[in-house]
């Protein structure tokens, strides 16, 4: 096991939960954390270890087969707290242009690779479960046009993310621009949107302030 703090309560035996699916992960961590003031969210404590960690290995034990992390901001230090986990890396050196580019780096690598369809998740959004993962991608391979749709989980009737991304919107997100992420490509395709109703709010909740950090450590 590693020495470095940031590997803490490491699980045992963490691999990918490879299903065959063929739905492949990317996780956004390139962002600059300016609303939680100084210090890089994903890098801060919960459970006794890195946000950034924790959303991962709940991606990890999801079904995916393949879980690509975008860094960015202080790339050096989020790739640390993942050195040991079965995961690939690739810099966004444009972060600072906004979601769009991490995006677009990630599909740009993923496009080739034969994937059905894309998984992309935030990293700050760590309560995100394996549970919710798994159940996401085998709802969206049972669409009988899974590379054509759009797969985004619901709760009480709100949008959240993570989001599956079937292969033939690849393209496009490649083209997005800013830090709207994909917001726009479903405004354009609302026919390809598949919404997947969950059961709690774990799809709206990030770690994004100060206060919400502040929040879920006293819950704790």
């Amino acid at each position: 096991m590693s020495n470095n703090p940031h590997h803490a309560a490491l699980p045992h035996a963490v691999s990918l939960q490879q299903t065959g699916s063929n739905i492949t992960g990317v996780l956004l961590a390139a962002g600059q954390s300016t609303r939680m003031g100084a210090d890089n969210k994903l890098l801060m404590p919960l459970d006794g270890m890195p946000i950034i960690r924790r959303t991962a290995l709940n991606l990890i034990g999801g079904g995916l087969a393949d879980l690509l992390v975008v860094t960015g901001h202080q790339a050096e230090e989020v790739q640390s707290c993942l050195a040991d986990l079965p995961v690939r890396f690739i810099e966004n050196t444009s972060f600072a242009t906004g979601q769009a580019g991490s995006i677009g780096v990630a599909i740009e690598r993923l496009r080739n690779e034969g994937h059905l369809g894309a998984l992309i998740a935030l990293a700050d959004m760590p309560f995100i479960t394996s549970d919710l993962v798994n159940a996401m991608v085998a709802n969206h391979l049972n669409l009988a046009t899974a590379r054509g749709r759009v797969t985004i989980p619901m709760f009480n009737g709100r949008r959240g993310n993570p989001v599956i991304w079937g292969c033939d919107f690849f393209d496009r997100l490649m083209q997005l621009a800013g830090d709207v992420g994909g917001r726009a490509l479903l405004e354009r395709h609302s026919d390809a949107v598949n919404e997947f109703v969950w059961m709690d709010d774990s799809i709206h909740r990030d770690i994004d302030t100060p206060a919400a950090y502040e929040a879920v450590v006293k819950d704790k």
